[in-house]
This record gives C-alpha cells, structure tokens and sequence, in this order.
C-alpha cells in the first residue's frame, strides 16, 4: 500500500480492457487536484461499455486503471468506482439458440427476375 492509502497497482488484477462492462459503485467523482467534478458523471447502477483503459502512474508509485466511457469522454474515472461486468456462458448459450432457432424459421424472399 502507498504511503497515502492508496493500494498498489489497482485494478490491473481485473484486467480491464476496451469492450468490457463496468457497472458503477455510485462513487462521489474528483479530478486529480482533489476538486469535484462539474462535469456529467456516472452514477450508482449505469452499466456501460468501456471505451478505454489505461494504466495511470501516480507520483507516489502507484499505478491505476482510468476508465473512459464513449458519453462520459472526454472525462476518464478510477476503475475503483466500478465493478466488472462478466457475462454469463448460459445466458449466451440460451441467446444464442433462440437466434438460431429465429433463423430457422425465417422465410427469405427469392430474389425478383430482372
């Protein structure tokens, strides 16, 4: 742990990448000087596509993952106000049956004469 609490490396365990879900944990939202954000911020419960994710080196040693988020851009957020989304494999398999099984009964058109 950094010398002001800040835990090491935050968020590089969760791997965060561009594509992922990120539900935000209703963090109150600071630039880097400590101030509150005026700008348009996520609030408790969105769940949103992550734009971007980058690794931000802080003075003290420390290191973060910045979120970005295509509304939000172009403000960046600590990964530490978000939970990662993971889907689940059965919602995906169920999904992806119903389309195929939708696919299946489709009638396609034959193409008109020329």
């Amino acid at each position: 742990m950094c010398s002001d609490g800040i835990v090491r490396n935050l968020g590089v365990e969760e791997n965060w990448q561009a594509g992922d879900q990120a539900e935000c944990l209703g963090a109150e939202w600071h630039d880097l000087k400590g101030v509150a954000s005026s700008r348009k911020c996520p609030e408790a419960g969105d769940v949103m596509r992550v734009r971007a994710a980058k690794l931000m080196e802080l003075s003290c040693g420390c290191s973060l993952v910045m979120l970005s988020f295509t509304y939000f851009a172009p403000s960046v957020f600590s990964c530490a106000g978000f939970r990662k989304v993971t889907p689940r494999a059965e919602q995906a398999t169920r999904a992806e049956a119903a389309f195929i099984a939708s696919l299946k009964h489709a009638r396609i058109p034959a193409p008109e004469a020329a």
